[in-house]
């Protein structure tokens, strides 16, 4: 118990004080040729950094996407961690967005629990709707776990976002506490990191949400229990607001082979649907 408290202590404090270095912010003009590209951009009071994925679509409007990665350890570049979503995404001719969140390198700022992170993904997808060649009425958000949370509270604070998938994502952050089986999560982390949880839950939040929503979790998850996107999707329903729910069969907190696919073609119906792809 006690090297567990001073894991979590050192991460904190690795948390707190932040990890990334200065940067210059990336000129849009450079970035509107197919390919990969390492970019800079603003938050809400930070600077963001991430990989941005140009397909050869020859649309005039593309839509985009903006992916978000999961929490855990501070100071580990989580953008790359995403990488390969983003890259999948831009092979179906999306514009995609792989984005470490605050407190992530490349990004600069400290985690916090889905505070400030949200507003950070509004501007985001600002600066998405703002390249070249990207319909600005087309930007959606994927998210993981905490990337599924913040995913959930930026379509509460913007019209911007048109589509939403949240990946077993964190809802409600009181009900966490007292059901998730991870001990540093019950015990340490929504206790010091995410204060009284009202603010950063999205359920709580649900008829501020505009664009339609598709939860997907597994039925066997226990870090964020599977009753996270379910009141997610009552919390929506009861705000009339569209929602659509996935449930992956064994799957735990990630999802692999089987699930992965079917995870995957889940979101591709989705998207497809609500922001879809036009000539």
């Amino acid at each position: 118990m006690r090297a567990t408290f001073r894991s979590f202590v050192m991460v904190l404090a690795l948390a707190l004080v932040g990890c990334a270095s200065p940067v210059t912010l990336t000129d849009v003009a450079t970035v509107n040729r197919p390919g990969r590209h390492e970019v800079y951009l603003p938050g809400s009071g930070v600077t963001l950094g991430g990989i941005l994925f140009r397909s050869d679509n020859k649309a005039t409007a593309v839509p985009a996407i903006v992916v978000l990665q999961a929490g855990r350890l501070p100071c580990v570049r989580r953008a790359s961690r995403v990488e390969g979503t983003a890259r999948r995404l831009s092979e179906q001719g999306y514009v995609s967005l792989a984005l470490s969140m605050r407190g992530w390198p490349p990004s600069d700022g400290r985690d916090d629990c889905g505070s400030e992170q949200p507003n950070d993904i509004v501007r985001a997808a600002d600066w998405l709707a703002g390249l070249p060649g990207v319909n600005p009425d087309r930007i959606g958000v994927l998210g993981n776990s905490q990337g599924g949370q913040v995913a959930l509270l930026s379509g509460a604070r913007t019209s911007r976002i048109k589509a939403i998938v949240a990946v077993y994502a964190v809802t409600d952050i009181p009900l966490l506490r007292t059901t998730t089986s991870h001990e540093s999560v019950r015990r340490y982390y929504t206790q010091l990191t995410c204060g009284a949880g009202y603010e950063n839950s999205p359920v709580n939040f649900a008829g501020n949400i505009q664009a339609p929503v598709l939860l997907i979790h597994g039925d066997s998850d226990t870090r964020v229990p599977t009753e996270q996107s379910l009141k997610m999707q009552d919390a929506l329903r009861t705000a009339n607001r569209p929602v659509e729910f996935v449930l992956v069969p064994g799957a735990g907190h990630g999802f692999t082979g089987v699930q992965s696919q079917h995870a995957w073609s889940a979101t591709m119906r989705f998207f497809s649907t609500h922001l879809g792809l036009r000539d």
